[in-house]
């Protein structure tokens, strides 16, 4: 219900995600500058060359997350190009997915806390975008606001589910 949800959510918004790889011609160019100065001009790299790749674009994940994004990307131990330009647009649409929700959720934060009311958020998800039924609602209220009677603080809650 969760993907029902970042579904419904994202339809109040007027703006369009980017596609997986359609990069606009100076992101593109930054991505494979980034690529070619980690990867020393080869072909692919390694962890260790992928962590140079992600410190020159101005991110620092850790060696197991550089792992991770090898083994999940690439061929399990290094990582081409092509592969790299699709994690990254991958990256970069759950990054615009996240800010895109967060500003839906501010449209509707009344006393700018941070924070939607649970009324709210129901008849959000049952009157708007990608109705969902009162079965779904009940379900995913229940998980997400205990005793479904109080505020969602929004931003955590968005991040949480875009990255499940």
């Amino acid at each position: 219900f969760f993907c029902l949800f970042a579904s419904s959510l994202s339809l109040l918004t007027n703006q369009h995600k980017k596609r997986m790889g359609n990069f606009d011609p100076e992101t593109e160019g930054q991505l494979k500058d980034a690529f070619q100065a980690g990867s020393q001009g080869q072909m692919s790299v390694t962890w260790q060359g992928l962590g140079a790749v992600m410190r020159y674009l101005g991110q620092n994940p850790g060696q197991s997350e550089l792992q991770s994004m090898i083994s999940d990307h690439g061929n399990g131990s290094t990582m081409d190009q092509g592969a790299f330009m699709n994690m990254m647009g991958r990256r970069l649409k759950t990054a615009d997915g996240e800010e895109e929700l967060i500003e839906a959720f501010r449209v509707f934060d009344k006393d700018g806390k941070g924070e939607i009311a649970s009324g709210e958020l129901r008849h959000l998800l049952t009157n708007l975008g990608e109705r969902l039924d009162q079965e779904q609602v009940n379900s995913m209220m229940k998980e997400i606001i205990p005793g479904a009677a109080g505020n969602l603080k929004y931003e955590p809650f968005i991040r949480y589910v875009m990255n499940q």
